[in-house]
């Protein structure tokens, strides 16, 4: 599938959604989809919640480099663990400390919890990149959703492009993800691009986060 048909999938998905009687799409959840009395099904669409879909669909964009970030002490951490290469590591997957002469300290957390654990990590032990570190949607999906749903029943093609492209992930340290709130506001602007700029001035910055482009 490429771009251009991605997109389009997306504009019938949120085209097909449910309006209310102002022409403003309306989640299905799942108590709306089956009968309150027989539990049979109404539609065959939308089980888990029409945004819930449209979640899964945006975890499939193959986003801009230029949409990819680093923060600064993760960089610096990482490239005294090990010689792997970070763009390629996500969630569970291990990578060995093969730069590690002697043990050391680090910050860990286990799952999506922001509760910091020091542990002591020996040379060429084989660590859980999500252990340490953590790859974040800096503009929330939750976010993105929103301003899909906004398009109404008939989205422009180059929007929707630029509403996809305002998704920008960050690779950032467990112990800096706990200084952020988990709810983040942003005050929305006609640019998509402005979007991750503004959670970055607003949040990240005054938490001494500093993001860096992938090299």
């Amino acid at each position: 599938m490429n771009k251009t048909e991605y997109i389009n999938c997306i504009i019938k998905l949120v085209s097909s959604l449910r309006k209310d009687a102002n022409g403003k799409l309306v989640e299905n959840k799942f108590g709306d989809v089956y009968n309150k009395t027989t539990f049979q099904p109404i539609q065959p669409f939308g089980m888990f919640g029409d945004k819930y879909i449209l979640n899964q669909m945006l975890r499939l964009y193959v986003l801009p480099k230029d949409n990819y970030h680093i923060s600064e002490e993760a960089e610096k951490l990482w490239g005294s663990l090990t010689s792997a290469d970070f763009r390629f590591f996500r969630y569970e997957e291990t990578f060995k400390c093969d730069k590690l002469s002697k043990s050391m300290n680090v910050n860990t957390c286990v799952g999506n919890g922001k509760t910091i654990v020091p542990k002591n990590i020996s040379p060429n032990a084989k660590i859980k990149f999500n252990s340490i570190f953590i790859t974040e949607h800096i503009v929330p999906v939750s976010f993105i959703i929103d301003k899909l749903f906004d398009l109404g029943s008939n989205p422009n093609p180059t929007y929707v492009e630029d509403i996809l492209n305002a998704i920008h992930v960050a690779i950032i340290l467990k112990s800096e993800n706990a200084k952020l709130p988990n709810k983040r506001i942003i005050t929305s602007t006609n640019s998509p691009d402005d979007w991750w700029r503004k959670v970055d001035n607003n949040y990240y910055l005054p938490n001494n986060i500093k993001l860096k482009p992938f090299p």
